[in-house]
């Protein structure tokens, strides 16, 4: 169960706003309550930001995306971080060729991009330990683009 929301405005002519927010409330029906969550659904996400277009060819955006922390396993006795990403571009384009550059990452915030609840259990262990296991997501990073359009 949950609700989307989508927000268009344009500022200017030339300035467009954007945000896409999404609650759900996720859970399974077939279990007790405390041990009913879905692992890894998110509670709250959204994505937006600010664009620039002119017909001189200039075109920029700040962008966000957002996910709320949630459960990494039934009973929410594990965490899956959330977290808040801005990225950043700019390019020029005509009629044969676009220039530009995108900052990922902009803030250089530190986030998990791949989460999981992984049981293991080293050959010296008893009993197994279940925890979060992560890849961690990038780090503020610059990219470049030339395209050559036919």
């Amino acid at each position: 169960m949950g609700v989307d929301i989508a927000l268009r405005y344009q500022l200017h002519k030339t300035i467009f706003a954007d945000a896409n927010i999404n609650y759900a409330y996720a859970r399974s029906i077939e279990d007790a309550k405390g041990e009913n969550y879905i692992p890894l659904a998110p509670d709250l996400t959204s994505t937006g930001g600010l664009s620039y277009q002119n017909i001189k060819g200039w075109n920029a955006s700040l962008r966000y995306r957002y996910i709320k922390n949630r459960s990494a396993n039934e009973d929410y006795s594990i965490t899956a971080k959330g977290y808040f990403v801005t990225d950043a571009a700019v390019s020029y384009s005509k009629t044969r060729f676009t220039i530009g550059a995108a900052v990922e990452n902009l803030l250089n915030t530190e986030w998990n991009e791949a989460q999981f609840a992984t049981e293991s259990r080293l050959r010296n262990e008893a009993d197994p330990v279940t925890e979060l296991h992560y890849t961690p997501g990038n780090p503020f990073f610059l990219k470049l683009k030339l395209a050559i359009n036919f």
